[in-house]
């Protein structure tokens, strides 16, 4: 375990720091990607389990739930940081606003779970606190980053799966606030498209 924690430590030192607009997004992939994980912080089983983890809570209820693993991001605030991805890449359905954004960068320890509007009722901040500091910090303290990943995004299953929670979630209307970072990147260049893909 102190083996393989040096090397991440050694990949995050080297490693550029990212900026919103260049998170690849995995849905250049396809619809049934929802994991950005460049660095290769977490094993491609985790990244796997991930995927099918938020395929099944769509399917369930239209959340869409993204998870992203970072080496840095240099000065940037983790929050400014996830919420600005968040918009950018339009997490969650347009009129329901039912998104998850799971960050966890490694270089600063930040972890944030960003949700939509439409989220309040069923995953409110205090219940993301829980599941950071119950489930995940553990895990990431042993050096699981995959598994606290894994671990955090099952607890957000089970929660929007839970009794009466699906139905409420697909009958949820909130306004989405997408329109600043979509004219931002209608106005980049080819070469900052392309880098983003």
């Amino acid at each position: 375990v102190t083996y393989c924690l040096a090397i991440l430590w050694a990949i995050a030192a080297l490693a550029t720091d990212y900026t919103p607009s260049s998170v690849p997004n995995p849905k250049t992939q396809g619809q049934e990607f929802y994991v950005a994980n460049p660095d290769a912080i977490i094993a491609d089983s985790d990244e796997v389990w991930l995927n099918q983890c938020a395929s099944a809570l769509y399917a369930q209820t239209h959340v869409e739930m993204c998870v992203v693993a970072l080496s840095s991001i240099g000065d940037t605030d983790a929050f400014d940081f996830a919420y600005e991805l968040y918009q950018r890449w339009g997490i969650g359905r347009e009129g329901q606003n039912t998104g998850v954004l799971i960050l966890f960068v490694m270089d600063s320890h930040d972890i944030r779970i960003t949700t939509g509007v439409g989220m309040e009722g069923i995953l409110p901040d205090a219940r993301c606190s829980q599941i950071i500091h119950d489930d995940m910090i553990p895990a990431f303290r042993r050096g699981d980053f995959g598994g606290g990943l894994c671990l955090g995004a099952l607890r957000i299953y089970e929660t929007c799966t839970n009794g009466e929670a699906p139905e409420e979630l697909l009958n949820t209307k909130s306004v989405t606030n997408r329109g600043q970072y979509a004219e931002e990147d209608d106005a980049e260049g080819d070469r900052d498209r392309k880098s983003v893909v």
